[in-house]
């Protein structure tokens, strides 16, 4: 899910994956064109989870603006915040916690899939 416009999406996703098309590799990629309201709203959260066929209480998701957060808690999903260099002075009350890296996420997916860490 981000709020960018898929090329802007699909060009950096097909540079990580050696020019392979990212769809073969995500089961949904939702793209601000492909909603009304973008982040703060809780649309762009609310399609993927339909696409996905999944409940919010299924999803979590990581965000590293305060309006990415504020639409993923909307929809109801788990959020964590994971600021980036220029939102890292930033307040994210909505998140269940701020990490300093997607590294520290690694167990959190773990616990929401119901494995232990």
């Amino acid at each position: 899910v981000s709020s960018s416009v898929r090329p802007q999406v699909e060009v950096p996703l097909r540079r990580l994956l050696n020019g392979a098309d990212p769809q073969g590799y995500f089961d949904a990629i939702i793209c601000g064109d492909d909603v009304t309201h973008t982040k703060p709203a809780p649309a762009i959260y609310l399609l993927a989870l339909e696409q996905l066929a999944l409940p919010a209480s299924d999803a979590i998701a990581f965000e590293d603006t305060p309006a990415g957060v504020k639409a993923a808690a909307a929809a109801g999903i788990a959020v964590y915040a994971v600021p980036n260099e220029y939102t890292r002075e930033l307040e994210f009350p909505e998140a269940a916690a701020v990490l300093t890296s997607l590294t520290n996420a690694l167990p959190l997916l773990d616990c929401h899939a119901g494995r232990p860490s």
